[in-house]
């Protein structure tokens, strides 16, 4: 009896040493389509790893996405945009946030097809990119607010036969 006790706290130390040393990275901040989203909690977090964690390149901050969608660029800056590596990353930035989100959507609704396209119709054309003084429709919010109790009260009734 006495010697079990010893084998068993023998192995709980030995498992305890072999956790210890385990090298485990809960999260990847400058490659987030590396983690593993499993909640919608995390998948939150990696899109914010996606705008804020990204090397920024030779955009900086004027150009860079934010959580807002808010994009500016002006006819005489558009060529610099477009040839000198904003427009690759900004592109980077958009793919990043939809393959660890694919409902995401800036706080001005738009989704990150809308403001891909902007951005591809802009230096595509060659005109001026603005997304800071258009309104969004949020129609697919609205719509999820009114399907998703009624399924789930449906869903409810047809488990429990009411």
């Amino acid at each position: 009896m006495f010697g079990g006790r010893f084998r068993f706290a023998w192995f709980s130390l030995g498992i305890l040493l072999l956790l210890g040393s385990a090298k485990v990275q809960a999260e990847n901040r400058i490659e987030p389509t590396d983690n593993v989203n499993l909640s919608p909690i995390q998948s939150w977090r990696s899109t914010y790893f996606c705008l804020y964690y990204k090397p920024m390149g030779a955009c900086g901050e004027k150009h860079k996405i934010t959580v807002k969608g808010l994009l500016e660029v002006t006819e005489e800056e558009i060529n610099s945009y477009c040839d000198e590596g904003c427009l690759d990353q900004s592109i980077e930035t958009l793919d990043c946030i939809y393959m660890v989100n694919t409902h995401f959507s800036f706080t001005n609704n738009a989704t990150v097809r809308v403001i891909n396209e902007t951005i591809n119709h802009g230096c595509t054309s060659r005109t001026a990119i603005n997304t800071t003084n258009q309104t969004y429709s949020s129609a697919m919010k609205v719509g999820q607010k009114i399907y998703v109790p009624l399924i789930s009260t449906l869903v409810f009734i047809a488990m429990f036969k009411m």
